[in-house]
């Protein structure tokens, strides 16, 4: 028809052949090349700075200083600001030295030769060898354990329900001295206060000569804590008061230098 173009005809209608069909060649892909990846470096990480706590040499130092003031009025009996050959020999006899020991601790100790120890001398001689105001503060406070009874203790017992303030720790502390730290717990010490007998007597016979330093370890673990000071626990009871400065003055001693166990 006039106007109208034929279809196009195929291959086949032209040449009555087959045409021979050849694969689909798809053009070849390259490998697509990532660029190299360098480990990526992390910011060094600087150690978080722990808070400085106070210097335990400056808490002990001070404590030392304290119990030195004590012992200079105490033995000062005049009260004069100075200690005769006198008041030496009666105050370090009670600590059981001997008179000669005595007299080799004031000729070791008056420099000025002039027969009495003024204050700075005093001082001098006491942080030299802290021997005899380690066993001052000992002796004191095993004076101050006579308030530890079999009523105190039941008091304690009844009045504490719960541990108030860290109270607990004094005990563990004691516990620990006395080898009796199977329980370190309020229930232990509750269970202690209750029959308290056979810790009493443990505490009143107590000799620090026999204190491993293994155990002098384990005390300290207790009494370098900040709490850990007499006067904070004076409020709570008698019975925390005494066994705070009695462990106090155990952990004083020098075992190293008097030769104990290890």
């Amino acid at each position: 028809m006039p106007g109208r173009t034929s279809p196009r005809r195929t291959v086949r209608q032209r040449t009555g052949k087959t045409p021979r069909r050849t694969p689909r060649q798809t053009p070849r892909r390259t490998p697509r090349r990532t660029p190299r990846r360098t480990p990526r470096r992390t910011p060094r990480r600087r150690p978080r700075r722990r808070p400085r706590r106070r210097p335990r040499k400056a808490e002990s130092k001070k404590t030392m200083m304290s119990a030195v003031e004590e012992a200079f009025k105490k033995w000062d009996i005049t009260g004069d600001g100075a200690i005769s050959k006198y008041e030496l020999h009666a105050a370090l006899t009670q600590l059981g030295m001997s008179e000669a020991q005595v007299d080799a601790c004031f000729k070791s100790a008056d420099i000025s030769r002039d027969g009495v120890l003024q204050y700075e001398e005093f001082l001098d001689w006491v942080f030299r060898d802290p021997t005899v105001v380690q066993q001052y503060c000992l002796k004191s406070a095993k004076e101050g354990l006579h308030v530890v009874t079999a009523d105190a203790c039941q008091d304690v017992w009844k009045r504490f329900s719960e541990p108030e303030d860290n109270i607990e720790k004094v005990f563990f502390a004691a516990m620990v001295v006395l080898n009796e730290d199977r329980d370190l717990s309020w229930t232990g010490v509750k269970h202690i206060m209750k029959k308290p007998t056979d810790f009493l007597a443990k505490l009143h016979s107590f000799e620090p000569q026999n204190m491993s330093e293994a155990t002098m370890r384990k005390l300290k673990y207790f009494t370098t804590k900040d709490f850990f000071k007499q006067e904070r626990f004076k409020s709570h009871h008698p019975v925390v008061s005494a066994l705070c400065n009695w462990a106090l003055a155990i952990s004083a001693l020098d075992l190293k230098k008097d030769g104990r166990k290890h």
